[in-house]
């Protein structure tokens, strides 16, 4: 759901050493408050730092190489965009232009249907399959599945995904569109990025304080760390 802000709950301040806005009936957190409009937070509170477009900050995937958190691992894990056309997350980071939107009555006299449009059946399609390629993706990576099934974000992109599909289907700004359509974008990436980490690295991370030998390069290139510790247990991890 798109949020439109005019007015802050506090004034503009530091916070935590961070310059920003606190929308607090919106559960948003604005360290440089520069869009009018973005998403509800998927869960928790929405941390925004930087915008580009029509991407948001830490926990987008245009912001890379993602710093390293503990709390959000998998964010360092998402894949680099892709020349590829035939490569299941191409379709992630395309920006859709007016030219895929098409109005739903552009001849309504009586406005009731002005500015409101869908993506162009095409597009979404591409979209569709890309998410149908994401899932079989998911199911090759893990046998079992359980450690993908039990964990708490992927439940939260399985339950979005849907829903966010469904929305494209109803008619709506552009501007909307588009946000709906790059959230998904997201979402798909991240899901990659968690099940990379829970199925190939987390249980590395937990014995990565011994220096360990004979790992295979890693594809993933690159995550800020912040200290020199975090940097040797990544590397011990074979991230870097």
């Amino acid at each position: 759901m798109a949020q439109d802000f005019t007015t802050n709950s506090w004034p503009l301040d530091s916070h935590e050493g961070q310059v920003g806005a606190i929308y607090e009936k919106e559960r948003v957190f604005v360290t440089m408050p520069n869009a009018e409009v973005i998403f509800d937070p998927l869960r928790g509170v929405r941390s925004v730092h930087l915008r580009k477009n029509n991407h948001f900050g830490l926990e987008d995937p245009l912001y890379f190489p993602q710093p390293f958190s503990l709390a959000h691992p998998h964010l360092a894990f998402i894949p680099l965009p892709s020349t590829d056309h035939a490569g299941i997350f191409f379709l992630c980071w395309c920006l859709p232009t007016h030219n895929d939107f098409e109005w739903v009555n552009p001849e309504d006299e009586s406005g009731s249907s002005t500015g409101l449009g869908r993506f162009k059946k095409d597009l979404l399609v591409k979209l569709h399959d890309t998410v149908s390629r994401l899932n079989n993706h998911l199911a090759r990576m893990d046998t079992s599945h359980s450690c993908l099934t039990q964990d708490k974000y992927m439940k939260n992109y399985d339950c979005s995904l849907p829903w966010l599909l469904a929305q494209l289907n109803c008619p709506c700004s552009f501007t909307r569109a588009l946000r709906t359509f790059g959230l998904i974008q997201r979402i798909c990436l991240e899901c990659d990025g968690r099940a990379e980490w829970l199925v190939n690295y987390a249980h590395r991370w937990e014995h990565s304080g011994i220096i360990q030998t004979g790992l295979e390069p890693a594809h993933i290139v690159g995550a800020l760390a912040g200290n020199l510790e975090l940097t040797q247990r990544l590397f011990n991890l074979g991230t870097t």
